[in-house]
């Protein structure tokens, strides 16, 4: 039995099913409830707009938008996609943002928090005492900048750089308070220092190293330069995933996206390319890290050291560095003919904004 499924079914505490089903409801909906605040964040902060005023208002008519009708996807459902005033057509892309949101904060509340770490490379007294539901939280910000990020590029918009210095802040500043907020350390500064010194080490090295994944992507990304957003977007989001996650698990997921963006080329070369879908390589590679740590911790393992633990050796970060490379490079020629970056243009604000 995997480590994941061993310590579920070991969950010492069966609650009754109304429990469960009231949890679960107020984990989707407070999920859902941030999505439609991340539709905003989409529509307007590449346009320039505040986030905060003016209140959600219909993109034709400018009557705001009732508080009932803004329920995330049970107010697009009851609206049947369409504004109650107007009747203009609401995209179905905001109420499956707020879907997915929902979704992925509910999966990372249950398998880092309601059962106990099970999904986090902890050992069982260690994730006894970490905070566990700030660990959830902390992870699911990254998610929404990552996923906000990969919806901006979608539509053709740039993706400030202010962005990411507020998502990189958010991933660097709370492990200086809380280290533990970081499942895996860095073994030298664990051993040797305090836990500022800790928070400030693994955040520093994780960020750092993640920003040189994403330069070294370069061969294929200067394909994509094309787009507005340029190269920045690779370097920033590998960056930020360092600062949150620390340099083990960013070695992974760099290697992972440049992966991705190979088999994204070798698709598009035999006339199955997937689209835009590759701008969200950095979001679904991380998602499934994060998902899966707790096993591939336990898979990646060299001699008695788990590559994805705190004495990872150094070799894996030089690995990934030039597998990110060379990936990139092998899909440089497969990308040629990419055109999607310099015909794509922002969406209108009728069917863009959201509701």
């Amino acid at each position: 039995m995997s480590p994941l499924w061993a310590d579920i079914a070991v969950f010492p505490y069966e609650p009754p099913w109304l429990t469960v089903a009231v949890l679960l409801a107020f984990l989707l909906f407070m999920g859902g409830a941030i999505g439609s605040f991340l539709n905003v964040v989409i529509y307007r902060v590449p346009a320039g707009l505040s986030i905060v005023k003016p209140r959600s208002r219909c993109p034709r008519c400018l009557v705001p938008i009732l508080a009932r009708d803004n329920l995330p996807v049970l107010g697009w459902l009851l609206l049947r996609g369409r504004c109650r005033y107007c009747r203009t057509r609401i995209a179905a892309r905001y109420p499956l943002v707020e879907f997915a949101a929902g979704v992925i904060f509910t999966s990372l509340c249950l398998g880092e928090a309601v059962f106990q770490g099970a999904t986090l490379p902890l050992p069982k007294f260690t994730a006894e005492q970490a905070p566990l539901f700030g660990i959830a939280v902390y992870h699911f910000a990254l998610f929404c900048g990552l996923g906000a990020a990969a919806l901006m590029a979608y539509d053709g918009a740039v993706v400030p750089p202010a962005f990411w210095r507020v998502i990189l802040l958010i991933g660097l500043v709370p492990p200086l308070l809380f280290p533990d907020l970081r499942p895996v350390h860095c073994e030298v500064s664990a051993a040797s220092y305090g836990r500022l010194a800790i928070g400030l080490a693994d955040g520093a090295l994780g960020g750092l190293l993640g920003a040189l994944l994403g330069a070294v992507s370069w061969p294929a990304a200067t394909i994509r330069a094309r787009a507005r957003s340029g190269h920045l977007n690779s370097v920033a989001a590998l960056a930020c995933v360092g600062a949150f996650l620390g340099w083990q698990a960013v070695a992974s997921v760099g290697l992972a996206v440049a992966g991705l963006v190979l088999a994204r080329g070798l698709l598009q070369r035999a006339g199955l390319g997937p689209g835009r879908l590759w701008l969200a390589a950095p979001f679904i590679a991380t998602l499934a890290f994060v998902l899966g740590w707790r096993l591939l911790a336990a898979q990646l393992v060299v001699g008695k050291s788990s590559l994805l633990g705190p004495a990872a050796p150094l070799w894996f970060a030089a690995v990934a560095v030039v597998g990110t490379f060379v990936f990139s490079l092998a899909a440089r020629p497969l990308l040629l003919g990419d055109a999607i970056a310099t015909s794509r243009t922002p969406r209108s604000q009728s069917s863009a904004s959201p509701p």
